[in-house]
């Protein structure tokens, strides 16, 4: 839930292949959740559609800089046009599931 100035902050820590960490932030506000990386919003998402997608899975989600994917029985995959994709482990994407 977000907290009470309506905004919360999930971090998504991950690796690179080269070893090197990225942190992705996302800002959960009372409508929306903004997708922050290396000092810019590279989407703000509907906070109603991207639950449903955290539940359901039923495709790609894009928004602006950013695709969510996941195929069946795989980790979520985050892509950042011009930063990169990521594999998002599943307890990161449960707790993320459980703010939204």
């Amino acid at each position: 839930m977000a907290g009470q100035d309506g905004r919360d902050e999930y971090v998504i820590q991950l690796v690179t292949t080269t070893g090197w960490p990225i942190i992705a932030v996302l800002v959960i506000r009372w409508k929306t959740i903004e997708v922050w990386h290396e000092d810019r919003c590279h989407a703000v998402m509907d906070r109603d559609l991207i639950r449903i997608w955290l539940e359901r899975n039923p495709g790609p989600y894009c928004v602006r800089d950013v695709i969510w994917t996941v195929n069946e029985g795989e980790p979520v995959a985050l892509l950042i046009r011009g930063s990169g994709c990521w594999l998002i482990p599943s307890e990161l994407m449960a707790g993320l599931q459980a703010r939204v």
